[in-house]
């Protein structure tokens, strides 16, 4: 009985088959490009990252405590990490009828039973020069509590809330998704929030995508995909609680994260 890969390749090749297919084999898997083509196991393994993690789960399960230095670091954006502990370099604090509180890991922004009472928070450079760029992926997260849900307006926004802006809205109890572009201001209401204990908001403008994402507690609730702010300002972060004569409010801050693109 002959077996076929003991057979010669050809009359003028006497490598055998079977040869062949395990030399084939062994120069395959020895070639670093071996899969990366289109379609090919690697590729798609680089693309969606499908073999051993998930998604977006590098640092999570890859990268131990303390493995990551400085100069792993962007140098291509501003950044700002503070819970408050000063009212130092807030180059915007205004109020009428309101107040604030610094303390360590809470702040507190007041009004009193006044009408037309109000309290505004704003991070600004003392020189004004632009540090956000809405065409360069600006991004936040504070952690808030709401004193009262009734009477009170509150926004937090990277940017001026009545020009270009983004973050989110309270009337009245009732959270909101919020956006502006050249004063043409827009809401999405979110539901299943109780605003009176502390939460995570968290809000980025995607601008590659043209889309801003909003997130309570890391948990997605919306996304805006028209009339988004752009152009840049000098704010990068503002904080604004509104009154009423009906009742004096309060709003707890405990940190706030914020970076963009230079």
């Amino acid at each position: 009985m002959i077996t076929w890969g003991e057979l010669a390749k050809s009359q003028i090749d006497p490598e055998k088959i079977e040869e062949a297919i395990q030399r084939l084999i062994a120069e395959h898997n020895a070639d670093p490009e071996s899969h990366l083509g289109p379609g090919g196991s690697l590729q798609s393994h680089k693309a969606a990252e499908i073999i051993d993690h998930l998604v977006a789960s590098v640092v999570a399960d890859k990268i131990r405590d303390g493995e990551i230095d400085l100069r792993k670091l962007v140098a291509d954006r501003y950044m700002m990490i503070t819970c408050f502990e000063s009212s130092e370099g807030w180059n915007a604090i205004d109020y009428y009828y309101g107040g604030y509180d610094f303390d360590i890991f809470e702040t507190i922004l007041y009004t009193f039973a006044r009408e037309g009472a109000w309290i505004l928070l704003g991070a600004e450079p003392s020189v004004a020069f632009p540090v956000v760029n809405f065409a360069k992926n600006p991004f936040f997260q504070t952690t808030i509590c709401f004193q009262d849900k009734n009477y009170q307006e509150f926004y937090v926004t990277v940017g001026l809330r009545d020009r270009n802006a983004f973050g989110f809205k309270v009337l009245n109890g009732t959270l909101y998704a919020f956006w502006c572009h050249n004063w043409n201001a827009h809401t999405h209401e979110i539901e299943g929030v109780d605003i009176n204990v502390y939460n995570v908001y968290r809000a980025y403008l995607d601008s590659e995508e043209g889309k801003i994402y909003f997130f309570v507690n890391g948990v997605l609730k919306y996304v805006a995909t028209s009339d988004l702010p752009s152009g840049t300002s000098t704010y990068a972060i503002m904080y604004e609680l509104d009154g009423s004569e009906a009742s004096g409010l309060a709003v707890y801050l405990r940190d706030l994260f914020f970076s963009c693109g230079r």
